[in-house]
């Protein structure tokens, strides 16, 4: 299994380096994410001390409570610029990165040879070019580029709870095996769905594209009902996968809401206890009840981080396998060298199948004289487009 889990990451990493030649922008994004998740880890603390100035009739911070306010106005309109260039800095990054992938992989389709398209329906590579490139790029600028600052909120929430109630602290640490948990047994069914939902999506819109192609044919033999009913039946089990997706993909975050909501309750009815002890003060009690409000934000993240990370682990190995293809050569330096051209063609004891079927060539010898108009002629299937797509190095021959 860790073999499995390191090759998958070594695919991505692969795949990343395509498509992040914005590392300064996307560093400065992150930084904007962690100024953000500073500011909010702040207020907490903030509002502690503000209750606790209440509590006691003194100024909050040996402020005066006008220049408190003002402070901590200033501190959350910080938190919402740093969050609106975040946002915005993101969203135009992805749509780069995105269109750079876009085009790097059209590229790499169009450079490889035409036997690779003989092994893929076109409806599967419309969808590299559409979901999985999508999925990537998404996952990186929103997904990958969160998990730090999820991680700054969690500790740094964890930590101020540690300083108010180290017992406390250490109980919500207890549970926290219980949120993973929760999150791997639900999470593992979303793998399969997803990977059956594009090969779905791959089928059904080879369907579209085919009949488009063949839109006269299928109207000089009536055939638009049947196809309608072929397309719809490929569509209703698209539509069958994505609800079995979204249920459970619905089912993951509202349960671990659920769970850090009643942790809250928890660390009230346990504040409560430990203010009536003399342990704890009413302010402290304020400050510990935010930064385990706080805290739900990354836990419930998660869960959709980790359903994010299966749905994009099938689009990297798709993506990756088609860069992994050798595209044919293109440069001069590595062709052929034709001698002098005399118009003739020669075809010697040549051999030739397309992969997974029987030999179409065997053995076969042809010669077309300079200025030699020929008929070739067979059935459908007898090879006479091979023989013109082997002419023009479109195949290569197994032999001869």
């Amino acid at each position: 299994m860790n073999n499995n889990k390191n090759q998958a990451l070594s695919r991505f990493s692969g795949l990343v380096h395509y498509i992040t030649p914005y590392k300064g922008t996307l560093g400065f994004a992150l930084v904007l994410m962690l100024g953000s998740s500073l500011a909010a880890l702040a207020s907490p603390w903030l509002a502690g001390r503000f209750t606790d100035a209440l509590l006691n009739d003194t100024p909050p911070l040996g402020l005066p409570v006008a220049t408190f306010l003002l402070i901590w106005l200033l501190l959350l309109a910080i938190q919402a610029a740093l969050s609106f260039g975040n946002q915005y800095l993101i969203g135009r990054t992805s749509e780069q990165m995105l269109a750079r992938l876009r085009l790097r992989l059209y590229e790499h389709l169009q450079a490889l040879p035409l036997g690779f398209y003989h092994d893929h329906k076109r409806g599967e590579l419309l969808t590299l070019v559409t979901n999985d490139a999508t999925a990537i790029s998404s996952f990186v600028t929103g997904t990958l580029l969160s998990l730090l600052p999820l991680m700054v909120t969690f500790l740094g929430a964890l930590g101020f709870i540690f300083y108010i109630d180290p017992l406390i602290a250490l109980l919500i640490g207890f549970f926290l095996p219980l949120f993973y948990l929760v999150t791997k047994l639900i999470g593992r069914r979303i793998r399969p769905i997803t990977r059956a939902m594009i090969d779905e999506y791959a089928r059904t819109f080879s369907v579209v594209e085919e009949n488009l192609g063949l839109l006269p044919v299928i109207k000089s033999y009536t055939r638009e009902r049947i196809e309608s009913e072929r397309f719809q039946q490929g569509n209703l089990r698209l539509l069958n996968l994505t609800h079995r997706y979204q249920r459970i993909q619905a089912m993951m975050t509202p349960t671990i809401q659920f769970l850090a909501s009643a942790g809250i309750l928890l660390l009230l009815f346990l504040g409560i206890q430990r203010i009536d002890s003399g342990q704890m003060t009413a302010a402290s009690l304020v400050s510990l009840l935010l930064y385990g409000m706080l805290l739900t934000r990354p836990v419930s993240g998660l869960a959709d981080i980790y359903g994010q990370v299966q749905r994009t682990r099938g689009a990297a190995e798709r993506l990756t396998h088609i860069f992994s293809i050798e595209p044919e050569p293109i440069d001069e330096e590595s062709a052929s060298r034709l001698p002098p051209v005399k118009g003739e063609i020669e075809f010697r004891r040549v051999h030739f199948a397309y992969p997974d079927r029987e030999e179409i060539l065997r053995g076969l010898d042809l010669q077309v004289n300079a200025g030699e108009t020929i008929a070739i002629t067979g059935e459908n299937g007898a090879g006479k487009s091979t023989l013109a797509h082997l002419l023009m190095r479109f195949h290569e021959p197994q032999s001869g």
